[in-house]
């Protein structure tokens, strides 16, 4: 079959959030175009109705939240974080930030009570040279000796094999490791390495100056 490229990829992915999170076509396009990918705002909204006709729970779950929104003026994620929505008429913008706030708030929430939190008092208790230097949205970023490195992948993944209860499912969100000596990371793991396989990628790594 034909391969398909990193830009497919990354289209596909960016035009399921589109239609998660209610956008239309013309938001899509004008949201590629800042990033330099031209796309018709018909093209954008062939994409979107695709995605709905291939997964129709999507529809669904927006038309469930709209109700939700709209009966209580509020939304409570899988933690029993709250969105409060201004009183008075809804608009396509309110409709839009909730179905955004579950998934966004629960992975963030996720990282920083299974990650986060575990982590940097793990750190603590190991009186390891590694720390933990920032949290982005759904990434951790840690500054480790090359032995120490699998210590801290091992204990991030056991971590995170912790299941969390989303909305009546028990799931265990998996992750993916980078290791590099800079941001751009010289060596990505799609799925949870083993021992040697980090060992190896920290053994060739070149400390910088």
């Amino acid at each position: 079959g034909t391969e398909i490229t990193k830009e497919e990829r990354d289209l596909g992915k960016r035009a399921r959030h589109a239609s998660s999170y209610g956008l239309g076509g013309q938001t899509f396009a004008d949201s590629l175009l800042k990033d330099d990918v031209i796309r018709t705002p018909a093209e954008c909204t062939a994409m979107i109705q695709a995605i709905h006709t291939a997964d129709p729970e999507i529809p669904q779950w927006q038309e469930r939240t709209k109700r939700e929104i709209d009966r209580y003026g509020a939304l409570t994620n899988s933690w029993g974080r709250t969105f409060l929505f201004p009183p008075g008429p809804r608009s396509a913008d309110d409709y839009r930030s909730g179905f955004a706030f579950r998934p966004q708030s629960d992975v963030v929430d996720l990282l920083n009570q299974h990650g986060l939190i575990q982590m940097y008092r793990w750190l603590q208790e190991q009186e390891m040279e590694s720390r933990l230097v920032m949290q982005f949205h759904d990434e951790l970023l840690f500054s480790c000796p090359p032995a120490e490195v699998w210590l801290v992948v091992e204990h991030l993944q056991e971590c995170f094999r912790k299941p969390h209860n989303f909305y009546g499912t028990m799931l265990a969100m998996p992750i993916e490791v980078k290791i590099g000596t800079t941001m751009a990371f010289e060596h990505a793991f799609k799925r949870p390495p083993g021992r040697e396989e980090i060992e190896q990628a920290a053994s060739g790594l070149t400390p910088r100056p």
